[in-house]
């Protein structure tokens, strides 16, 4: 889900509420192209950025992820985030 985040404000991405499996498996999620401030664990993106990580002109951070099921099909989705700052 493409987000925009306020420098100094925590972001956090359950993914597992856009992806699931229909046999009810376990999913395994890879995270991919993540900037610095953000971590993944488990099914949880997070972070904080800070005024370093600001996004110009348009741009934004462009986030894959990919997730594999115990019986080993695989699917994925991508989104953006863009990171401003209110009090330039």
């Amino acid at each position: 889900s493409d987000a925009t985040v306020v420098v100094g404000q925590k972001y956090s991405l359950d993914l597992s509420d856009y992806f699931s499996d229909a046999d009810d498996d376990t999913l395994t999620y890879g995270v991919y192209g993540l900037p610095d401030w953000l971590i993944s664990a488990g099914s949880t993106i997070s972070g904080t950025p800070d005024i370093n990580d600001v996004t110009l002109d348009g741009s934004f951070y462009h986030v894959d992820v990919m997730t594999t099921d115990t019986g080993g099909l695989v699917t994925g989705d991508s989104f953006k985030v863009k990171v401003i700052n209110p009090n330039p």
